[in-house]
């Protein structure tokens, strides 16, 4: 798993088993959007398609290393926990799954969390494979300083 992302952070996820298991590559992180994603194989059901639980835990991933990074950003150290989810899947994947999350932060989020406070945020991810958009995901993410 390769991470362009600060030390803290890759620390983070280098100790989730589940995330090498599925073989997660983080992709592209610009400030706005965050892609990763992650291969078939090791995430295959009986039905030679991607297993619903892998997807879940791509999309949960996804929202959590945004949470995470903007707070970074933020300049506060944190530990996020999704607090409320829902995914909505369309069609079966049968390639590689990319995640993709963008968001704009509101202010109340750094405001929050710089007064040491806990502080939520409402994400949305997508995903694809072959180019389709094969489920949607809304999570509520909670970051709370350490």
């Amino acid at each position: 798993m390769t991470s362009p992302f600060p030390l803290a952070l890759q620390e983070k996820l280098n100790k989730i088993p589940m995330l090498r298991a599925m073989e997660v590559d983080y992709r592209l992180y610009d400030g706005k959007q965050l892609q990763i994603a992650c291969p078939l194989s090791p995430n295959i059901n009986d039905k030679g398609t991607f297993f619903g639980g892998s997807i879940s835990a791509l999309a949960t991933i996804c929202g959590w290393t945004m949470t995470s990074l903007k707070a970074l950003e933020a300049g506060v150290n944190c530990d996020a926990v999704i607090a409320e989810q829902n995914l909505q899947f369309l069609t079966p994947a049968r390639s590689e799954l990319t995640a993709t999350c963008e968001c704009t932060i509101p202010e109340t989020f750094t405001s929050r969390l710089q007064a040491g406070r806990r502080a939520r945020l409402d994400l949305t991810v997508s995903l694809h494979s072959d180019g389709q958009c094969v489920a949607n995901f809304n999570g509520r993410y909670v970051a709370v300083p350490t």
